[in-house]
C-alpha cells in the first residue's frame, strides 16, 4: 500500500512536469537503472556495508529517479527550486532509519543568488562529501565503491556556495542536521558542519578536500571528525585516474582526541575510454575499522577489486557489465571460510534531461 501511494506521487509529480514544461529556464531529469547480480562464491549474500546495487539473482530497480529544477541556470531571476522523487533499491537500503516517505525523497531545496560568486542554498540536498553519486552512470564504475556507501549520499540544512570567477575554485560551508540525517535522530541533538574545497588548475586536475564534524550517527554522543579527500588527473583526453581517501577519527563529545578511535578508507580507480560507445574502468578499495566504529556494519577489514566494461548505445542510455571481489578479513557475522564475495553485475541505465 505504501509502495503504491509513492508510484501515485509520481505519476501526479510527472503530472505537474508535464504542465509546467513549457517554461525555458526549467529543467527535467530522468534517471532509471536496472541490475542483475549472479554471485560466484560460496557466500551468496551480499554484505549489508552496501547500500546500491544490493540485491541478488533477480532483476530488480536500483534506482528510479525524477528531478525537476524551476530557473536551473538563475536565467530568471535569482531563486531557484529543486524537487526530486527516487524509488527502488538504493533509497530502501541507503534511507532506511528514514520513514517510508522520506526514502522517496531524493532532493528538496531552494537556491537564492546572492551575487556571481555567492549562493545560498537550503533543504535536503546532494552531500558535499564524495565524487560518487546516486545517479550511477555519471561515475566510471558501474557500482559505487564502498567508500561512497559509507559516508552520506545527501544532507538536510544549509549551504553557502562559492565559485570563483576564473571557476577554478569552488568552495562551500555547511550547517546541517547532522550526517546524512533528515531529521535529528537523538535527543539534544547538536548540529554538524561541514566544508568544501575543490580545485581545478586546468582541464586535466581537479583536487577536492570534504570534511564533516558533528555528532556521530553510532556511537552519540561522540564527535566524529571526518574526511574525504579526492584527485582527478586526465592523463590523456580518455584516460583517467581518481585516488579517494576517507579518514575518520571519533571522540567523546567536547573532549578532541580524548580515547579517539579512527577508520579509514582508500580507494583507486583508473579509467579509459575506447572509443565514443566503449569503455573500461578497474577499481581497488579497502575499508579499515579496528575500532568498529560503523559498528552497525559489523566489518573491520575488506579489501577488495572490480573491473567493469560499458557500452554506450547514445548520449542517454548504457549498458554495464562489471565483475567485484571482496575478501573480509574481518567480519563479524561471517564465518571465517567463507568471508569471499564474488559477484558480476549487469546494469541497463537511461538518464535524459530537457
Amino acid at each position: 500500500m505504501k509502495f503504491r501511494k509513492i508510484y501515485l506521487l509520481f505519476l501526479a509529480f510527472i503530472g505537474i512536469l508535464n504542465a509546467n514544461a513549457q517554461s525555458e529556464y526549467d529543467k527535467f531529469t530522468f534517471y532509471m537503472d536496472y541490475y542483475y547480480t549472479k554471485p560466484l562464491s560460496t557466500n551468496k549474500e551480499k554484505p549489508s556495508y552496501l547500500c546500491s546495487y544490493s540485491d541478488n539473482n533477480y532483476l530488480a530497480i536500483n534506482n528510479i529517479l525524477l528531478k525537476y529544477s524551476m530557473n536551473e541556470n538563475f536565467e530568471n531571476g535569482r531563486l531557484k527550486v529543486n524537487f526530486g522523487l527516487m524509488i527502488g533499491t538504493y533509497s530502501q537500503m541507503n534511507l532506511a532509519n528514514e520513514s517510508e516517505y522520506a526514502r522517496s525523497i531524493y532532493e528538496s531545496n531552494i537556491e537564492y543568488k546572492i551575487n556571481k560568486n555567492l549562493i545560498f542554498q537550503y533543504g535536503i540536498m546532494s552531500s558535499h562529501i564524495g565524487f560518487e553519486s546516486a545517479i550511477g552512470i555519471e561515475s566510471s564504475t558501474a557500482t559505487r565503491s564502498i567508500l561512497a556507501d559509507n559516508s552520506p549520499y545527501y544532507e538536510n540544512g544549509a549551504r553557502l556556495n562559492f565559485e570563483s570567477t576564473n571557476k577554478k575554485i569552488t568552495a562551500n560551508i555547511n550547517y546541517l542536521n547532522g550526517w546524512q540525517m533528515f531529521f535529528p535522530q537523538f535527543d539534544n541533538q547538536r548540529p554538524a558542519w561541514g566544508h568544501q574545497i575543490q580545485y581545478k588548475p586546468n582541464k586535466k586536475i581537479t583536487i577536492n578536500s570534504s570534511s564533516y564534524i558533528g555528532p556521530s550517527p553510532t556511537n552519540f554522543p561522540n564527535t566524529r571528525y571526518f574526511h574525504n579527500f579526492f584527485a582527478q588527473y586526465k592523463l590523456k583526453p580518455d584516460l583517467m585516474f581518481t585516488l579517494g581517501f576517507d579518514n575518520a577519527m571519533e571522540s567523546e563529545e567536547n573532549n578532541f582526541g580524548k580515547n579517539a578511535q579512527h577508520y579509514f578508507a582508500p580507494v583507486i580507480i583508473a579509467s579509459y575510454n575506447i572509443d565514443e560507445n566503449w569503455s573500461v574502468a578497474a577499481r581497488y578499495e579497502q575499508f579499515t575499522d579496528n575500532n568498529m566504529i560503523m559498528k552497525n556494519l559489523g566489518l573491520k577489514n575488506v579489501h577488495g577489486f572490480s573491473s567493469n566494461v560499458d557500452f554506450k548505445f547514445d548520449e542517454t542510455t548504457s549498458a554495464r557489465l562489471e565483475a567485484r571481489y571482496l575478501k573480509h578479513r574481518e567480519y563479524e557475522s561471517l564465518d571465517p571460510n567463507d568471508r569471499n564475495n564474488f559477484f558480476i553485475t549487469g546494469v541497463f541505465c537511461i538518464k535524459t534531461t530537457k
